[in-house]
Parts: C-alpha cells; sequence; structure tokens
C-alpha cells in the first residue's frame, strides 16, 4: 500500500495498538507497558534487521535513536512521531537520559 512506502529520509509511524481493524498503519499486537523486545525482520521472518530491547514504560517518556539511524538510544520528555530526533528543531524535547 501507499501507506507504507518510506520515502528516502522519511518516516513511518506505526501503532502497536493490536487495532488492525483502523487500517494498515496499526499492527497485529501490543507491546508491553513493562518491557520487551522490538524485533525488525526481513520478509524471510528470520533476518534480523534490526531490534531495540526496552525496560518499563515510564508515562509521558518516549526512547528514540540520537542521532537519527545510530546505535544510540536516550529518553525524551515528549514523543516526535513522524518527525527527527536530531535535536535541529526546537519541537524536539531535551535528552533526559541514555538507555
Amino acid at each position: 500500500s501507499d501507506l507504507t512506502k518510506i520515502p528516502a529520509h522519511g518516516f513511518l509511524v506505526l501503532w502497536a495498538d493490536g487495532q488492525t481493524d483502523q487500517g494498515v498503519l496499526h499492527l497485529p499486537f501490543k507491546l508491553s507497558s513493562g518491557g520487551e523486545a522490538v524485533v525488525l525482520t526481513a520478509s524471510d521472518g528470520a533476518t534480523i534487521i534490526d531490534k531495540h530491547v526496552y525496560e518499563a514504560q515510564e508515562t509521558d517518556i518516549s526512547e528514540g535513536r540520537l542521532p537519527d539511524g545510530t546505535d544510540s538510544w536516550v529518553k525524551f520528555g515528549a514523543s516526535t512521531p513522524g518527525a527527527s530526533n536530531n535535536g535541529a528543531s526546537t519541537d524536539v524535547p531535551p535528552v533526559i537520559g541514555t538507555v
């Protein structure tokens, strides 16, 4: 679908809420607030492209890479869905800790 194509240097927001009736961007599972691993695999289901293990979640705190595309995961005081975490925008919250 055109909704799942990501342009160069673009972003795609996927909702891990188990509510697939809301469209193709809603995944058929929910993420645990207690922590777990998120793994992105190739279409063969075995080749790992990327993964992130997160711990118990805190209210109103998001996690992301800073700078974008690196292995450095940090916590933010607000989320930036569909936008960069690179800090170039005044809309990006300050980093409050590393993951």
